[in-house]
């Protein structure tokens, strides 16, 4: 179910076997390209959450 809908099994914690999935060997095209994606909209999403907040005056 992970590979179908992988922002929810991101949110539940699935995001190193997606991961994983994402760059193996035998996986489709197709589906990796949908991991990847996915995987980068989460990449962007925490790295924007961890960044330094600006000063406010």
């Amino acid at each position: 179910m992970v590979v179908t809908y992988p922002h929810s099994g991101l949110l539940q914690g699935a995001e190193p076997y997606l991961r994983w999935l994402a760059g193996g060997r035998y996986t489709l095209p197709e589906v990796a390209a949908r991991l990847g994606a996915a995987l980068g909209e989460w990449d962007a999403q925490h790295s924007r959450a961890g960044a330094p907040q600006p000063a406010t005056a």
